[in-house]
């Protein structure tokens, strides 16, 4: 059905209408009632009865309903009807150690975020293009569920699913590699299994909002362009990138041995994640952005504790929403490792205790 800004329109399973008051996708438009209140509803429930333009078109011949029946019986995503999408904010407003790769599923129904279709997103928050294969992966085999070059900065709709489907992006693999004309590093390839846990669907609190998406999504990370290894440089012969050069791999070696910054006994460090902690920058950061700085640190800290062979280490990630404390228990549990809140009396609320074994695979 075609619908436009400033449509007037009836809701077809409930009383009453309003006027379109914003587009905000191909599924999705914003409608103010009479009362002034303005909610987000689907087309399929919307009919079209009049514009400003047009005084006669109520249940006219023109107005045709949405055929639904078909995204019903497929089970995979359908293709996209569009062409991929720029994303919100200016590639100069976005810092590029935070660039990365997503996949992102979008309720449909902003308002009841744990009910009805979802849309799934690939996004490419980067100023590069990308190239990439995405499979599911069953008992008997690896499945292509789409593939495609994502232009920077953009986001590509796979399809729309009901809730019913989920079980089939539990399990996702994804190949990529970064496409550049002329570059002076060529980065490698990147095969990453993702596994996706199903009550995460089922949480409000899973779906966030972001500087680069209009809606709260459920943002699967992918990559972040920063950890895709360089396989090939072109060496500068000139003193300025020798010197950028050590500096790489000073950050490396500095990076690896991170936990060491935070030991407070043999084997065993205290960690904390407070974003003070961790920036001097922290006002010109958004919450999402807070968000995956901190995930990075841990990440870091844990992985430099594993190589270190440490046995303990406390996370203190404060309170606030609970959005890290369940990010970091959603790592934990995909990786196995141990852990349980610290003690009170010692660390205050909002602190795990991390435990990690000898045999602890890195």
């Amino acid at each position: 059905m075609s619908i436009h800004l400033n449509d007037k329109v009836k809701f077809l399973d409930e009383e009453g209408g309003g006027v379109v008051t914003k587009i905000i996708d191909h599924a999705l438009v914003e409608v103010t009632t009479v009362d002034g209140f303005s909610f987000p509803y689907q087309i399929k429930d919307l009919v079209v009865i009049g514009s400003d333009t047009i005084n006669d078109r109520l249940f006219s011949k023109e107005v045709e309903l949405p055929d639904i029946k078909e995204s019903k019986k497929e089970s995979k995503p359908l293709e996209s009807k569009s062409d991929q999408t720029p994303l919100l904010f200016s590639s100069r407003g976005y810092k590029k150690d935070l660039f990365a790769f997503y996949l992102a599923f979008v309720p449909r129904e902003q308002y009841r975020l744990i009910f009805g279709s979802i849309d799934v997103f690939m996004v490419n928050v980067s100023d590069k293009q990308i190239n990439y294969i995405l499979y599911h992966r069953n008992d008997n085999s690896f499945v292509i569920k789409d593939k495609d070059v994502i232009l920077p900065f953009s986001r590509k709709h796979l399809g729309t699913i009901e809730r019913e489907e989920l079980n089939d992006w539990e399990n996702l693999i994804v190949q990529m590699f970064i496409l550049e004309e002329k570059t002076v590093n060529l980065r490698g390839p990147i095969d990453n299994l993702i596994k996706i846990r199903g009550n995460r669907f089922f949480s409000e609190n899973s779906y966030i909002k972001t500087d680069f998406l209009s809606e709260k999504a459920l943002l699967v990370e992918l990559v972040r362009i920063e950890s895709i290894p360089i396989l090939h440089s072109i060496e500068k012969q000139v003193i300025e990138g020798v010197e950028e050069k050590v500096e790489k791999v000073e950050a490396v070696q500095k990076s690896s041995r991170i936990i060491f910054e935070h030991q407070v006994e043999p084997k065993k460090a205290v960690v904390d994640m407070h974003i003070w902690k961790l920036t001097d920058d922290e006002l010109s950061l958004s919450a999402h952005d807070k968000l995956l700085l901190q995930l990075d640190y841990f990440k870091k800290c844990l992985e430099s504790a594993i190589e270190h062979r440490f046995e303990q280490i406390v996370f203190i990630h404060g309170v606030g929403t609970g959005r890290l404390r369940d990010e970091i228990c959603i790592l934990l549990d995909d990786r196995q490792i141990e852990y349980k809140p610290a003690p009170i009396s010692e660390y205050g609320i909002g602190a795990l205790v991390v435990k990690l074994r000898k045999n602890q695979l890195y």
